[in-house]
Formats: C-alpha cells, structure tokens, sequence
C-alpha cells in the first residue's frame, strides 16, 4: 500500500522538473539578454522605463522589489532595453544604439 501512496508524488515530481528545466532555461536566456545590455550600456529610454515600472507596479506577481515569477528586480531589468515580462505585459524596445540613423547610412 505504501508505493501507491508514493506514485503520484513521483508524476508531480517529474511534472515540476519540467517545468522547472523550462523556468531555468528562460532565466538563462534573460540573463544572457541582460548581461549583454550591461555590457553594450543598452538601457532602455526613461519614458520606456517608466512604462514598463507602472506596468509592474499594478502586477498582481510584484512582491517587494521583485517579480515573483522572473524573481527579478525590476527597477533593474526595467532599465535595459531587451528585458521583456515573463508573462509579456511588457517586452522589448528597440535600443537607440540598433537603429540607424541618417547619419549612418
């Protein structure tokens, strides 16, 4: 009787391990994003950064200072220009330094 009890705990475990790998792999590709905006000094325009903070302050997922599904802290992500919601409330702006400009043509 004891293994049947057990079974279930095991498909929710294998289910949240999923889940979980697929959590980590989007974290790793924010965290990519972000580094290569600190890196680049891509932030995004203070009017886009204002945007993206008003959004997150009416969030039902803001915790403190933080997302609590990202876990970021959005003072921070709402700053660079590749940063986009977990949840797509928000997304990416094209940085000033990507476009081009007539000067550059």
């Amino acid at each position: 009787m004891r293994g049947l009890g057990r079974a279930p705990t095991v498909a929710t475990h294998t289910a949240a391990t999923v889940s979980e790998k697929a959590t980590l792999a989007s974290t790793i590709s924010d965290l990519r994003k972000a580094a290569d905006d600190i890196i680049k000094v891509n932030h995004a325009s203070d009017e886009e950064r204002d945007k993206r903070l008003l959004v997150c302050s009416e969030c039902e997922f803001k915790v403190g200072s933080r997302c609590n599904l990202c876990r970021c802290f959005i003072n921070y992500k709402a700053k660079l220009a590749n940063s986009e919601c977990p949840i797509g409330k928000w997304s990416a702006s094209i940085g000033e330094s990507t476009v081009d400009s007539p000067s550059q043509q």
